[in-house]
């Protein structure tokens, strides 16, 4: 019978090939930081990594985030939390304030709605824009034509601080078939940078997961968002 390997296991093996990978680029140690997705899995689970050291946690969705948000935000050292699926505008006000990071700001309004929740709270909120590269209907994100134009219009959110880009690529088991989708994420980033095209440089890529991890590292991701590949198949909450 195969060994399954456990959580702790899937964590130190993949904190190791992120290094690695990061080394084989000349990229610094820690440049790349991993994001467990904790979509449809236990609080239980979330805390088991939280005691490996593990303290950023990405969720797609408001109502789960809530339930492990008051499951685990009264432990000594709590999870920063960070959104990472497609936000309706009417669940803004229930995230302002708690969340780290916005990865998939996908539209104009949301971003307003975002902004307009943080002044009320006297507070500058973090957010990085989703990108559609791969053009597909079915997903969220701002197609590359028109991403100046957001980005100048985005100029006029005090209280909301871009930080750079987030792409969810066409799935492929083979992490060659995404790798351009990488490269190009950054390379967009790069141009947005060149031109001055945002009040503030960007340095933050969100890509790759749990199949493509290993090649977003080396096109330059700064967020890996990965479930999976860490909590093995997916657990009843």
């Amino acid at each position: 019978m195969a060994i399954v390997p456990s959580l702790a296991d899937n964590f130190r093996r993949i904190a190791s090939q992120i290094e690695s990978a990061l080394k084989a680029r000349n990229r610094p140690s820690g440049a790349a930081r991993l994001l467990a997705v904790g979509k449809d899995q236990p609080a239980a689970s979330l805390r088991e990594l939280m005691g490996l050291g593990q303290r950023e946690f990405g969720e797609n969705y408001v109502q789960e985030w809530k339930e492990k948000r008051a499951a685990l935000n009264e432990e000594p050292v709590p999870p920063r939390w960070h959104f990472i699926g497609h936000l309706q505008s009417n669940k803004v006000k229930d995230l302002v304030g708690e969340i780290a990071l916005f990865h998939s700001i996908d539209r104009f309004s949301l971003a307003q709605k975002i902004d307009g929740e943080a002044r009320k709270k006297g507070i500058v909120l973090p957010g990085l824009v989703e990108l559609n590269l791969g053009d597909e209907a079915s997903k969220s994100g701002v197609s590359e034509k028109e991403v100046d134009a957001l980005f100048q219009e985005l100029n006029s959110l005090p209280n909301l601080s871009i930080q750079g880009l987030m792409v969810l690529p066409p799935i492929s088991e083979d992490p060659e078939a995404t790798r351009p989708y990488f490269r190009r994420l950054r390379e967009i980033l790069f141009d947005l940078n060149r031109k001055s095209v945002y009040r503030s440089p960007l340095s933050e890529l969100s890509m790759g997961m749990s199949n493509d991890y290993l090649a977003a590292v080396e096109e330059g991701a700064t967020w890996v968002r990965i479930g999976r590949a860490l909590f093995g198949e997916r657990r009843s909450r």
